[in-house]
């Protein structure tokens, strides 16, 4: 079972007691498969890999684009290579996101929001530090003055 779960970055073989631990978790298979592999066995760093967004979208980007290319290749005529059982693995989770109407259009679309939530954030926060002018001053805030900021950050937060 361990061979067939493949080889970290720095060539170990998958190691099948955390593998099982962080299955155990409920996390997808093929998730934590490619986790572990990127963290080199290391179950703290794997289950930051399977809560990281990135991290996601990257393993279900990697399975659409061989998925693409299996397909090509398909109609370019039967291929002789045998694909590991990992990846195939990263396919059924890509086939299963996507039959939860998954669609990278989706991805895409929540990207973009994070993307504009994060300029939001980063204008409002370059509003307030303006009126700041080191950092001694902000430390030496009273509790209500310090109230009054933060509600004001907020506010500007749901322009």
């Amino acid at each position: 079972m361990q061979k067939l779960l493949g080889k970290c970055e720095n060539g170990d073989l998958v190691n099948l007691s955390a593998f099982k631990s962080l299955k155990e978790m409920g996390f997808n298979q093929s998730l934590v498969c490619e986790a572990l592999k990127r963290a080199n066995n290391d179950v703290n760093s794997a289950l930051q890999f399977v809560n990281d967004e990135m991290f996601i979208t990257s393993v279900i980007n990697e399975a659409i684009k061989k998925k693409a290319e299996q397909a090509a290749s398909d109609e370019a005529g039967p291929s002789t290579s045998i694909p590991p059982t990992t990846e195939d693995g990263v396919q059924s989770l890509v086939e299963n996101l996507l039959s939860q109407s998954f669609s990278r259009e989706l991805l895409e679309e929540e990207e973009k929001k994070n993307e504009q939530e994060r300029e939001r954030s980063q204008k409002a926060y370059e509003s307030l530090t303006k009126d700041i002018q080191s950092d001694e001053e902000y430390i030496d805030l009273n509790l209500t003055a310090e109230t009054e900021y933060l509600t004001k950050y907020k506010s500007l937060l749901n322009l």
